[in-house]
């Protein structure tokens, strides 16, 4: 399958699995680690894409692959990066 770049997001790849399925895939823009996110809902990736905050588009996502929608950052990268301070 034909994969597709999101404007504006250039780590991401999106694939159509079918016709309301999509999966999004992209290298970590820190470590370069490959990271995959499947089964996403079409439709509500396009509302996140006009607009739609992330969290209310995809409230069950985990918000490490929520981050890397939104960042390019993976879980690891963003945890060791911006760790608070005990």
């Amino acid at each position: 399958m034909d994969s597709l770049r999101v404007q504006g997001k250039p780590w991401l790849k999106v694939t159509v699995t079918d016709a309301s399925q999509i999966s999004v895939s992209g290298e970590c823009i820190f470590c370069g680690g490959k990271h995959v996110i499947s089964k996403i809902n079409s439709k509500k990736f396009q509302d996140y894409l006009n607009g739609a905050l992330i969290q209310r588009a995809f409230p069950q996502m985990p918000a490490s692959d929520r981050e890397f929608l939104i960042s390019g950052i993976c879980g690891p990268c963003f945890d060791s990066t911006f760790k608070e301070d005990e």
